[in-house]
C-alpha cells in the first residue's frame, strides 16, 4: 500500500510539475489543441499547413445508431446543411439557422447542428452549447461577429469559421 501512495504521489508531482511548466512558458498545452507542436509565433510568418483532402463519403451503406430507428449514410452524416438528426422525438423543433444552416448566405452558414449536434453536447472538437443560458449563445455570436472572439492557435480554425458564420446570420437567426 506504501509503493501504491508513493507511485501515485511522484506520478501527480510529475503531472502538476508540467502543467506549471507549461503555465511558466506562457504557451498552450499542445495536446489540449490537437497538435504536437506549439504554434508558430505571432507575425513569424510561418505557413500553416493545407488540411489533407477528405476522402468521398460513401453514399450507398446506411449506419446506425443504438437507440435510434434511423439509418444515415456517411454523406448524410457530413452534409453541412441537413445534418441527422437520430433522435427528432427527444427535443422541440429547431430554428432552421439550427437545422439546416442558410446555404444561401455567403460564405455559406453550416447548420449550428452539423457542430454541436442537435443535442447541444457538441463533437469532440467543439464547444457544447447544452444547458447555456440564452443570453449567454446571443453574447457570444455577437462577440464572434464584431471579431471579438479570437483562437491562441492559428491552426485551429473553428473560432475563424465560428466568426464568419456570425457575420453572415440576421439578427432573427441570432436571437
Amino acid at each position: 500500500m506504501k509503493k501504491l501512495l508513493v507511485t501515485a504521489s511522484a506520478i501527480s508531482f510529475g503531472v502538476l510539475a508540467g502543467v506549471a511548466a507549461a503555465r511558466a512558458a506562457d504557451v498552450p498545452m499542445p495536446w489540449a489543441y490537437g497538435f504536437l507542436t506549439p504554434p508558430p509565433a505571432q507575425g513569424s510568418g510561418a505557413p500553416i499547413p493545407p488540411a489533407n483532402p477528405p476522402a468521398p463519403p460513401d453514399n450507398v451503406t446506411k449506419l446506425t445508431l443504438p437507440g435510434s430507428a434511423l439509418s444515415f449514410t456517411r454523406a448524410e452524416l457530413t452534409n453541412r446543411f441537413a445534418p441527422p438528426d437520430w433522435f427528432p422525438q427527444e427535443h422541440i423543433p429547431m430554428p432552421q439557422i439550427v437545422a439546416h444552416g442558410r446555404e444561401s448566405a455567403s460564405p455559406p452558414i453550416a447548420a449550428c447542428s452539423q457542430c454541436h449536434q442537435t443535442n447541444g453536447k457538441g463533437r469532440p472538437e467543439n464547444a457544447p452549447v447544452a444547458g447555456l443560458p440564452y443570453n449567454y449563445i446571443v453574447q457570444q455570436l455577437t462577440e464572434f461577429r464584431n471579431g471579438h472572439r479570437k483562437t491562441s492557435d492559428s491552426r485551429k480554425t473553428n473560432t475563424g469559421t465560428m466568426a464568419g458564420f456570425a457575420r453572415g446570420m440576421t439578427d432573427e437567426e441570432i436571437t
